[in-house]
């Protein structure tokens, strides 16, 4: 079994929302950022997490671990989604749920993979979700090229420098 690790962050900037993920796998690290202009930062969040079960779900067989500080995610998929499923996509006051196109989609993608929703809780978790947070901070600063730092792949603390071309709404940062 493959483990994958996930951790993502959304967030208002100016006038900007940004989401940024880390991705972890056995044998490499990949961070991105995307600049979402026009929509509110839960929803930026849940668009990120459909987009990287889908980038991870031609592959069987993996077990993700998908971080986020969110409570509107983690709580949205660990109690809120069976309880919408159960009382047919409604909440318990018989309302649509905020951003149903979204939550039906992430379900269909936790269908498919194992899945288990966290809080960063040790500290390595809070060290990896603190360099997400600031990818998302940073991200409205950020120019169409930009240096990017590249952890060792042993300590992940000795850096070295390249520069890689971006397009306006969305940087990649890769970690070897």
């Amino acid at each position: 079994m493959r483990n994958i690790t996930i951790y993502a962050h959304a967030a208002r900037a100016g006038n900007t929302n940004c989401s940024c993920h880390l991705l972890i796998t056995e044998d490499r690290t990949r961070m991105k950022q995307k600049r979402v202009p026009g929509t509110d930062a839960n929803r930026v969040l849940l668009q990120t997490a459909i987009h990287v079960l889908q980038s991870l779900s031609k592959k069987k067989g993996q077990h993700i671990r998908f971080f986020s500080p969110s409570p509107y995610l983690i709580r949205g998929m660990t109690a809120r989604l069976p309880v919408w499923k159960r009382q047919g996509w409604r909440d318990r006051s018989g309302r649509l749920p905020e951003n149903q196109d979204l939550w039906r989609q992430l379900d269909q993608f936790t269908q498919e993979q194992r899945v288990s929703w966290l809080y960063p809780q040790s500290l390595e978790e809070q060290r990896q979700m603190e360099k997400v947070t600031d990818h998302v901070y940073a991200a409205p600063l950020t120019k169409q090229k930009q240096r990017t730092e590249c952890l060792d792949e042993h300590s992940f603390g000795s850096l070295r420098q390249k520069v890689q071309r971006c397009d306006t709404n969305s940087h990649s940062r890769e970690y070897s």
